[in-house]
Parts: C-alpha cells; sequence; structure tokens
C-alpha cells in the first residue's frame, strides 16, 4: 500500500470514528470537520445554530450570507439596526469541564485518557488549565456546535460539562419558519428610560427583503411569538433585558 492511501486511510477511519460517537441527526453521515472554519464567521455560526448540526451545513451558511447582503444594502441607510451582528450565547468549540480531585490529578500528570479519542474525533486544539476550580476549559479547531459537543463529552465519568457563555448587549436573532428565514435585530439601549429597547424585523419574498416594522416590547406586534422562538433556538436568557 502506497504511503498517500495510508494517510488517506486513516483520515477515514478517524472521521468515522468521530461520527460514531456524535449525537448528530444522522450518525451514518460522515462529518467532515474540514470545512470549519468558513470565511464568513456570522454566517456559519448562524447556520450552525439554525440547522442544530455539529457544523453548519455549506447551503445553509452560503443562504444567510446572500440574505444578510440584501437586508444590510436595501436597509442600513434607514435601519442603521442591521448592521448588528449574529454572535450566539454559547461559543462556539470550547467546553468546561469539572473534575474531582484524583482525576484533575490525572489530567495535569497527563494520565487521563478516557477523553482521548473524543479529544482527537472533535479536533481539540488547546486546553485551558484552572488549578483552582479543579476545572478546564477544551478548545476545539473550527467553529462547532457546543450543544452536539456537550453531549458527546457526557458520557465522560464523574465530571460536570458545561458550556463557555458569551458577553454581549445587541442580539441578531433569526428564525426558521418553514423554509422561510425570519430576522430579528434587537437593540438594547443602555438607558431603556428614555431609549427603549427595539426589535426591527425582515424577511424575504421573492427573494426580496421585506421590512416588517419595529416594535418597542417583545409581545407587542403579531410576531412576537415567532422572535420569542427564535430567542429560545438561541438558548437565551428567558428574561430581559438581554444582557448576560
Amino acid at each position: 500500500m502506497k504511503p498517500v492511501l495510508i494517510f488517506i486511510v486513516l483520515i477515514l477511519l478517524i472521521i468515522t470514528a468521530c461520527n460514531n460517537n456524535s449525537p448528530t441527526k444522522s450518525k451514518s453521515d460522515i462529518i467532515d470537520l474540514s470545512v470549519t472554519p468558513m470565511e464568513n464567521e456570522e454566517a456559519e455560526l448562524a447556520a450552525m445554530w439554525l440547522s442544530g448540526e455539529l457544523v453548519a451545513p455549506v447551503d445553509l451558511y452560503e443562504r444567510i450570507i446572500d440574505e444578510l447582503q440584501v437586508i444590510r444594502g436595501m436597509w442600513d441607510d434607514s435601519v442603521p439596526e442591521v448592521l448588528i451582528e449574529y454572535k450566539p450565547h454559547l461559543l462556539p468549540s470550547r467546553l468546561n469541564i469539572n473534575f474531582s480531585q484524583d482525576k484533575f490529578d490525572s489530567v495535569l500528570s497527563g494520565k487521563y485518557n478516557e477523553w482521548d479519542d473524543l479529544n482527537t474525533c472533535y479536533r481539540l486544539d488547546s486546553i485551558l488549565i484552572d488549578t483552582n476550580n479543579l476545572e478546564v476549559e477544551i478548545q476545539f479547531k473550527g467553529r462547532l456546535n457546543p450543544v452536539v459537543l456537550l453531549d458527546a463529552y457526557s458520557i465522560l465519568t464523574d465530571v460536570d460539562v458545561d458550556f463557555v457563555k458569551g458577553r454581549g448587549i445587541h442580539v441578531l436573532l433569526i428564525y426558521n419558519a418553514d423554509g422561510n428565514l425570519k430576522y430579528y435585530f434587537y437593540k438594547r439601549s443602555m438607558i431603556p428610560l428614555h431609549h427603549p429597547e427595539t426589535i426591527d424585523y425582515f424577511d424575504f419574498e421573492n427573494g426580496s427583503a421585506v421590512y416588517r416594522g419595529r416594535s418597542n416590547s417583545m409581545f407587542g406586534p403579531a410576531w412576537g411569538d415567532t422572535v420569542l422562538m427564535a430567542r429560545e433556538n438561541f438558548i437565551y436568557p428567558d428574561t430581559l433585558p438581554f444582557e448576560y
């Protein structure tokens, strides 16, 4: 067997092993992690969350790029809120793991091997160690869905696995309503009594961006139910304001 062929076989074995440990919707599909990171971070993260997949589907990623370009190109002068970028509440490609003292000591000594296959499968990039709290933050190459990662790493015994949360004020929420993407640009005011928080809502008809209006309340407009579902899919805190 030629060296090149051997290398290809090894790569396929690694990908297949990763797939067998991955709680994606179709475990028979081979997950190609080499596609991430993609060039447009915002669209990749949005497609990843909307799909619920480990890696953003390329077709959805490209569609979000196109639709956001149309919205921003048509409305950025009159509705500057459309420049708010999509940034998920849970940071991609990161997990926190809290260990018992004996297992943490094994991590420090390099003898903890229960996570070795997972780390190889999901392309571990770095480990940040917090000796005070017996905790590590593991980071992976590319942009991977932390919900899928947490599900995979939950097989580890006697550890607590959690997400790494981001920080932000203004938020872009996206909701998929039977194939029609709805975009909600949420702007929180630092002085809410004088400048109330607002939500600007867009969707598409026949390839054109349609501005559905602005609301100063989550529950005021007729479309309030869908923005709440968009927030739920975003895994946002249940209460307002949207600061975290």
